[in-house]
């Protein structure tokens, strides 16, 4: 066989794998609610509760690159001017066939929403990306009946 045909066949070769290779390592993750997604949050009062329910739907939650493959998305809503949630989606992409997420619930109440008097938490097992809705709460172990409903979707849009 030809010399200049083989090391021109070998350096195509790599080329078609290591193309793939470098794609995947400049890829961005993105990560937005799907429509239908929410978070409602119950501050307990002695007369009439406060609930109010906030609409996710096409929230950007925010991205990370491939070669990072994990990072920690947050956000947080506040109700009744008290009971505030944050909540963690703790992505990865180790393996490259999909995204994974721990969802992560905190529940604060205090006398603003600037409080950092920490109530209770939610951890959820690890989910794959894209999987149908599903609701997680958390409730306020330490004092009261407030709690929370995370009723969430997500989406990933990859780019290169």
């Amino acid at each position: 066989m030809n010399r200049k045909f083989l090391a021109a066949l070998v350096a195509g070769a790599v080329g078609l794998f290591a193309a793939p290779a470098a794609q995947a390592a400049s890829a961005t993750h993105h990560f937005y609610a799907e429509p239908g997604s929410y978070l409602t949050i119950v501050d307990d009062e002695w007369g009439d509760d406060v609930v109010e329910k906030f609409e996710l739907s096409n929230l950007y939650l925010g991205n990370f690159s491939g070669v990072t493959n994990s990072t920690t998305l947050t956000f947080s809503r506040c109700a009744g001017g008290e009971v505030k949630v944050v909540v963690h989606l703790l992505m990865s992409n180790w393996n490259t066939t999909y995204t994974t997420v721990r969802y992560w619930l905190d529940l604060y109440e205090g006398i603003t929403c600037a409080t950092n008097d920490w109530d209770g938490w939610y951890q959820s097992g690890l989910r794959q990306v894209g999987m149908p809705f599903e609701n997680f709460s958390v409730k306020n172990i330490e004092e009261g009946g407030d709690s929370a409903v995370l009723h969430i979707k997500l989406r990933e849009k990859v780019t290169i």
